[in-house]
């Protein structure tokens, strides 16, 4: 049954029917040019990496607001166009009266006056699910007015403000925002400069918040001790099914008590760990408490220093008893033995789908049992990108792959392949797309 609890409450289109204008030289992009009929689209207005005049803005406020439209104007996706507090005042009075659902306005330099100008979009909005500030050099002074709107709407879906530097202050509004938000489901906030004791806050919305299901806080700076406030929050939050942690210096101190919420979280379906200081010791605390886990689907352990040694607890802990379906271990320093250990734990393991052992220094004799474990797994993805596997290696591969029709994809740059070899994988893979696309479209 479709959740009607917070639906957008719908206003009156004028009866004149029209159609939109061409803004900009053709930048209103609609959604039937990607296959979908007119009749079921929205209307966009894209613009990419150009400098907007006050000429295209004058069009842009009065193809927003032209209710005579037939689709009228839903979505407003602006990037890197320079577009200033002044620009951004413009435009948001004109989306205030309009029936905005998607506002992206991302590396615009908005400043504060434009993000006070949002927000009074979002504080009269009824239509608005997503709204998207990454890039534009905010503060926390410049958020605070927009975080209160934030908190009070019924309708926002998704809140991009990744890429700003918030620091502690805006952490706090952050989480304020969230604890108080009923409707907000993915929250990006990469590269925020939260700290540990930003990452204090934002720990207790994660508890406090019962409809978050994604949350990014990649590149954060938090720490062994940030990551333990993140780990506090994870333990009581009982709906979040995605994670991004990504380079935020954890260390294993910082893995061991995350891998503690992790266990008595039921509900998260994909971790991101990249990037994170974690060595073979981590590693165990990690697969000693994801063993039988009943949700965690995707982990990502990529440029982290695995090694043998913790591919080889991989395989002694997870073996048999993982739900995962896609497991990244890019560049983790693996070599030849960790491959082997991978390749013997993928052959118990037939759920996983997707599996990254890009920049390893597996040898051609590793491959051998990649091989073998391929044929009889039921993988789709798979990248040995940058390996030093050699022309037989690569043959071994291609008929794995060859005997397995579920894989769909197969990267092998960087290694010894010759061009005979290369020729063929994307001649098969390039089939095998056009025959699940056939198999789809029946």
């Amino acid at each position: 049954m479709a959740d009607t609890a917070n639906a957008p409450v719908a206003r009156k289109r004028s009866s004149a029917a029209g159609r939109p204008s061409i803004v900009a030289g053709a930048l209103i992009r609609r959604k039937h040019e990607t296959g979908l009929d007119d009749n079921d689209s929205d209307s966009k207005i894209e613009i990419a990496w150009k400098f907007i005049d006050t000429d295209v803005i004058d069009k842009i406020c009065e193809a927003v607001s032209n209710t005579n439209l037939d689709p009228l104007i839903t979505v407003v996706d602006l990037t890197d166009n320079k577009l200033g507090p002044q620009g951004m005042q413009r435009i948001a009075a004109t989306m205030e009266h309009a029936y905005i659902t998607d506002c992206a306005v991302r590396f615009n330099e908005v400043g504060r006056d434009g993000a006070d100008a949002l927000a009074q979009v979002v504080e009269g909005s009824q239509t608005l699910t997503s709204l998207d500030l990454r890039g534009n050099k905010l503060d926390a002074l410049s958020v605070k007015k927009l975080m209160r709107a934030v908190g009070d709407s019924q309708t926002l879906r998704t809140l991009g403000m990744g890429a700003n530097d918030l620091g502690f202050d805006g952490a706090a509004y952050i989480a304020a925002a969230l604890s108080r938000n009923a409707s907000i489901t993915n929250a990006q906030l990469w590269k925020c400069g939260f700290g540990p004791d930003g990452a204090e806050h934002i720990s207790a919305a994660l508890s406090h918040n019962h409809h978050i299901v994604n949350m990014d806080l990649w590149s954060n700076r938090l720490g062994v001790q940030g990551t333990c406030h993140i780990a506090k929050g994870l333990k009581h939050n009982k709906v979040l099914t995605k994670l991004s942690l990504g380079e935020n210096r954890m260390g294993d101190a910082g893995l061991a008590e995350l891998a503690k919420a992790v266990k008595a979280n039921h509900t998260l379906q994909s971790l991101d760990l990249r990037s994170n200081q974690i060595t073979q010791q981590g590693v165990e605390d990690l697969v000693k408490s994801v063993k039988g886990h009943p949700s965690l689907k995707e982990l990502s352990l990529a440029n982290n220093n695995v090694g043998p040694e913790g591919a080889a607890l991989i395989q002694q802990h997870l073996q048999g008893s993982s739900a995962l379906t896609a497991l990244d271990l890019w560049n983790c320093k693996l070599q030849s033995a960790g491959a082997v250990s991978i390749a013997e734990w993928l052959t118990h393991n037939p759920r996983l789908l997707s599996l990254n052992l890009a920049m390893n220094n597996i040898d051609t004799t590793a491959v051998k049992h990649l091989g073998t474990a391929i044929e009889n797994s039921n993988i789709e993805f798979l990248d040995l990108v940058m390996n030093n596997i050699n022309a037989d290696g690569a043959e071994g591969i291609l008929s794995a792959v060859e005997a397995n029709p579920s894989v769909q994809y197969l990267s092998l740059q960087g290694n010894t392949v010759n061009r005979m070899t290369q020729k063929k994988v994307v001649a098969l893979l390039q089939e095998r797309k056009k025959s699940k696309k056939d198999r789809e479209a029946a």
